[in-house]
Parts: C-alpha cells; structure tokens; sequence
C-alpha cells in the first residue's frame, strides 16, 4: 500500500482537510464542502474524509481570482 506523505518537497502538507482549507479561506467548513459537490474544488476521498491536494488549491485560487480583477 502506498503510504501519502503529509509533506511535501517544500515542508508543507500536501494534503489539506476540509477544516484547514476552511480556516485557510476563511469559510464555514459547509462551503467548502459545497464547492467540492458542484466540483468547482479538485478533492480527493481519502478513507472516506475528502482532501484537498495544496497544489489545486493554489491552483484554484489563482484561475479564481483571476477571474474577478478587472
């Protein structure tokens, strides 16, 4: 079985809960939740806990606020 490294290269977690992208956003963990059913957020169900991989929240987060400069 392969094991998923907390960390990545650089130090950080590579993976993320729901709870940490929350806090990280400053969102109700119920939003979060919400953007991963309308898969408007890449996740992965992990053990039956959904995760978010930092590189697609990074990702994300910049095709997203992109789109709101003028």
């Amino acid at each position: 079985m392969e094991k998923i490294h907390e960390e990545g290269a650089s130090g950080s977690k590579e993976f993320l809960s729901i709870k940490e992208v929350a806090q990280r956003l400053d969102l109700h963990e119920m939003t979060i939740y919400r953007l991963i059913k309308s898969r408007d957020l890449p996740a992965v169900k992990i053990g039956g806990q959904w995760r978010i991989r930092t590189q697609f929240l990074d990702e994300w987060l910049t095709s997203h606020s992109n789109a709101t400069e003028h």
